[in-house]
């Protein structure tokens, strides 16, 4: 990550009109995965008052070394009780420490009055202690001398320090009573942060049959309990300033004042110029996370780089510190989607049973425009909930303000990274591309071109859905150039039973999809044949299932009634038109165009099993009174078209008999009681005329009986797409063209 970041900040460096905003690597703002409940000092050190802290007012600052050294806002990751298996029972948890019921809150409070009363007291760590002593011997008097350079504004940091240093003189003491006044503020209903007080007091879950507590963290923000004496709040916005200003940039007691300097001094392994080093771990950033089981965007702090410890003493202290105001500016909330976004990553985790995925973030910047007004990350990422128009919009856009920096600096590049978190606490760049902005300009037009021209005509109806508080129209739906990362997560899916269902599985990685967007030389063909070959294999019973239930549709559709089919939702519809254009899109990239592959073989033989189940559809709408099978003729024989194009042609050819006379001599039934056979007859004339002359080419023909993927892909289209029309018949062109 560091040689990204490093290219990012002289990038960053370049651009007059950006100056980055200089932090303090020891006074971030306190991570938000964690809930946390304000603490109030009297003037006694004695705790008056537990209130909860909401996103809206959550502290802007902390004063932090290490993951846990955090002060005022103190990390707890130990409850404060231990209680026994029937006081979690009564909390409704089971022997798997799942909370099967909840409590009213009036019980839940008191359950929890007599836990604490009863339980024992948590045995502290060494560790534990150590840390609350640091705190008060060391922090809080630190926050004080840092207050007096601060003049009257700093009232409230020494206030907040010297109280805090009374109120820990006996940190167990402290502790208890944070508990109690929590509890007397849930009785009182001056409080009501249950949740939270209860994860503090006994924590998270009963301990399992090994004895392991769920990992808790509670954060305590310790503040005073007269606000309205001082100038400004203890965690406002100018406070926290006023300490990044003011606070020396590493601790005095750290390391011994007769450490010689020069043992500080050597070469900066990023720039080969001598320096003072870092002496310890490089600082961490905080970057932009996903819970898809939450479905919200967070913040996790992560070290600059994961290998830092096996190159120790190589960086700059001043570079360290740039470079991660650098990579802080680039992913602020503001910017996502112009030089930020979640991207696809084909990884997957469990969660209340089901499996889901981990996005990745992407970084995506033209190094010699960083701050352009575009959303030049979203050209390659959509986010997590995108509208299927949405790619083309977002690359037009991003065209006409590419073709302005091609104009100025022609030799410009886009550089992307994407960064993964690989475990908890770690996290490191997993690709890095940089091509030209012109290569991208170009790859842009033939990613879209690609959908347009090298697609037939496919449309599918989408009916009506309400998703994420949105109502979405039903109307018809066709293929839409794709983002990158759609592509990644389309073929990180294996659908199953007809498309009824899905599993997630290893699917190719971004890096793949844009060697493919890109043209990338010895590996764009490789990466499109290789995904090429998930798409047929993972997305077939898909195609054939929601496509088989469109040739279902009787005279309803002939009359421009619809109605959903109950067994695919849009989302499986979506999908299924998205599979088209990524289809599209990988056969243009191994040279394979609509005019030629429409005359193929393969593709007829999807047209006319397309047609055959026309045909059945309306022979069973008259002469079955619209009692269907569960699958039409055509779409049960594309299992083995696939396999054997030949025997399934063959097989075709003997069981169409009784449909193709049946249309050949239907009369044509009179009334409007009969409105639909009607439609059903004139219906089936036409598609006869359409199904005969390719049914007799491909009879003719010699078929294979084996078939390679590009065909396999061929196929599916033809069964997907709209049939030829009369003018053309056999010649197999698009009714559009």
């Amino acid at each position: 990550m560091l040689n990204e970041t490093w290219r990012l900040w002289q990038a960053l460096e370049r651009t007059p009109s950006l100056r980055l905003e200089r932090k303090h690597r020891r006074v971030p703002e306190p991570g938000r995965s964690a809930p946390c409940l304000r603490v109030r000092l009297n003037s006694q050190g004695k705790v008056v008052a537990i209130e909860e802290v909401t996103h809206e007012d959550w502290p802007s600052w902390t004063v932090m070394e290490g993951n846990q050294n955090s002060f005022p806002v103190v990390r707890v990751q130990q409850p404060l009780s231990e209680v026994s298996a029937d006081v979690w029972q009564e909390l409704g948890f089971d022997k798997h420490q799942r909370r099967r019921r909840t409590l009213d809150d009036a019980r839940r409070v008191t359950t929890l009055e007599e836990a604490s009363q009863k339980g024992s007291v948590c045995l502290w760590s060494k560790r534990t202690q150590d840390l609350w002593v640091r705190l008060r011997d060391r922090k809080a008097n630190e926050l004080v001398k840092c207050a007096q350079q601060m003049n009257d504004q700093g009232q409230v940091v020494a206030a907040l320090g010297k109280r805090f240093v009374i109120a820990a003189q006996q940190p167990d003491t402290l502790l208890s009573s944070i508990g109690e006044v929590a509890l007397a503020g849930l009785k009182q209903g001056t409080l009501s942060a249950i949740d939270q007080v209860e994860q503090l007091l006994v924590g998270k879950g009963p301990p399992d049959e090994n004895g392991r507590r769920p990992t808790m963290t509670v954060q305590l923000a310790f503040d005073v309990s007269d606000p309205n004496l001082f100038s400004h709040p203890l965690y406002s916005e100018r406070i926290g300033n006023l300490l990044r200003e003011h606070l020396p940039r590493e601790p005095t007691w750290k390391h011994s004042h007769t450490q010689k300097d020069s043992a500080t001094v050597g070469i900066d392994a990023l720039t080969g110029e001598a320096a003072a080093l870092e002496r310890e771990t490089l600082p961490k950033i905080d970057l932009p996370v996903y819970s898809m089981r939450k479905q919200k965007i967070g913040r996790k702090r992560f070290p600059l780089s994961s290998m830092f410890s096996a190159a120790r003493c190589t960086i700059a202290k001043a570079r360290a510190d740039c470079l991660k105001e650098a990579l802080e500016f680039i992913t602020a909330d503001s910017r996502q989607g112009q030089t930020w976004e979640f991207v696809g990553s084909s990884r997957f985790e469990s969660a209340g049973g089901q499996q889901v995925e981990k996005p990745d973030v992407l970084i995506a910047y033209v190094e010699d425009s960083p701050a352009l007004d575009a959303n030049t990350a979203r050209y390659i990422g959509g986010g997590m909930g995108v509208d299927e128009q949405r790619f083309e919009v977002d690359a037009a856009a991003l065209v006409r303000a590419l073709k302005g920096v091609a104009r100025q600096h022609p030799k410009s590049r886009l550089q992307l990274f994407v960064i993964r978190e690989m475990s908890k606490g770690q996290a490191q760049v997993v690709l890095a591309e940089s091509p030209t902005v012109q290569q991208v300009l170009d790859a842009a037009q033939k990613w879209v071109e690609a959908v347009k021209r090298n697609a037939p005509q496919v449309r599918l109806w989408l009916p009506e859905e309400t998703r994420n508080g949105k109502k979405l129209e039903a109307g018809e739906g066709q293929p839409f150039p794709p983002y990158p990362d759609q592509v990644v997560r389309l073929l990180s899916h294996q659908w199953a039973r007809g498309g009824s269902e899905s599993a997630a599985v290893v699917g190719p990685g971004l890096g793949e999809v844009l060697d493919v967007m890109l043209g990338t030389e010895g590996k764009g063909e490789p990466a499109a044949r290789s995904m090429l070959r998930m798409l047929v294999r993972r997305l077939t019973p898909l195609l054939i299932g929601v496509f088989g239930a469109q040739h279902a549709y009787g005279p309803l559709r002939a009359q421009k009634k619809h109605r959903a089919r109950p067994d695919y939702a849009r989302f499986s519809d979506e999908v299924a038109l998205r599979a088209v254009a990524v289809s599209a899109i990988l056969l243009d990239a191994l040279g394979h165009r609509k005019e030629q592959y429409m005359k193929n073989a393969p593709y007829q033989v999807g047209q006319v099993l397309a047609l055959a189940d026309t045909l059945h559809k309306d022979y069973c709408t008259v002469v079955r009174k619209g009692q269907l099978p569960n699958s039409l003729i055509g779409t049960s024989l594309m299992r083995r078209a696939l396999d054997n194009p030949a025997a399934a042609v063959a097989d075709l050819g003997e069981r169409m008999m009784e449909y193709v006379r049946w249309a050949k001599t239907a009369q044509t039934p009179q009334g409007e009681e009969r409105e639909q056979q009607r439609i059903a007859v004139n219906e089936a004339r036409k598609k006869l005329r359409q199904y005969q002359p390719l049914a007799a080419t491909l009879g003719a023909a010699d078929l294979p009986i084996e078939v390679d993927d590009v065909a396999k892909a061929q196929l599916l289209l033809g069964f997907l797409a709209s049939p030829p029309d009369e003018k053309h018949g056999q010649n197999g062109k698009d009714s559009t063209q």
